[in-house]
């Protein structure tokens, strides 16, 4: 009995050692899937996009990255008079924008861009929106917009990897408990009954006897 609770636990704790990788797996993606741009925009000009869900989205300025198969490195700071908005296009309401603090900086590098947070806009429903960008000093420069925020992106990525963590605590220990089970189930196994003993013979009585 006790050598098959120990195989019982044994396949509990491999299967809680599968859910922690797949937790931290699902984290990992989900982290990358919010970090992935929403919509592009290169000054001057707009984009027009679908939002899906409402929340907060993030706005950042990519100095360093590659649009339209051009390679763009520009300073971190934009210049002065530099405008942007995201619109409603169905009733023509710009989302409101918050601005980060002049003492705070949001920076993301990234395979393909390196890019300085300017602040969230606040979308209040789904639908088709537009990005516009507009630059007075004449210069390139390329913003992005991603669902959610840094904060958010660290959060959730931090409870995948709590969750991880307790199932990967789990899963050791029954692996261990497991394997104590199975062994204290063979030293108590009764060993096996002995032979049974030859069969006794007689010789044939002699001939006329």
């Amino acid at each position: 009995m006790k050598t098959r609770t120990g195989v019982i636990i044994l396949i509990a704790g491999l299967l809680c050692l599968a859910g922690a990788v797949g937790a931290i797996a699902v984290g990992v993606m989900g982290f990358v899937d919010k970090l992935r741009a929403v919509a592009t925009v290169a000054t001057p000009g707009g984009t027009e996009f679908l939002i899906e869900a409402p929340g907060t989205y993030t706005l950042w300025h990519d100095h360093t990255t590659t649009h339209s198969g051009s390679s763009h490195r520009n300073p971190a700071k934009l210049p002065p008079d530099f405008t942007f908005t995201l619109t409603n296009l169905q009733d023509g309401r710009p989302a409101a924008f918050t601005a980060l603090g002049t003492s705070m900086t949001q920076t993301m590098n990234t395979t393909d861009r390196e890019s300085v947070g300017l602040g969230t806009f606040q979308v209040t429903g789904p639908g088709l929106y537009k990005l516009e960008a507009s630059n007075p000093a004449g210069d390139h420069r390329i913003l992005s917009l991603t669902e959610g925020t840094i904060i958010s992106s660290i959060g959730g990525f931090g409870a995948s990897f709590g969750v991880a963590a307790l199932l990967g605590l789990l899963g050791v220990g029954a692996l261990v408990a497991g394997f104590i089970g199975i062994l204290a189930g063979r030293k108590n196994q009764a060993p096996p009954p002995p032979p049974p003993p030859p069969p006794i013979t007689h010789p044939p009585p002699p001939p006329g006897a």
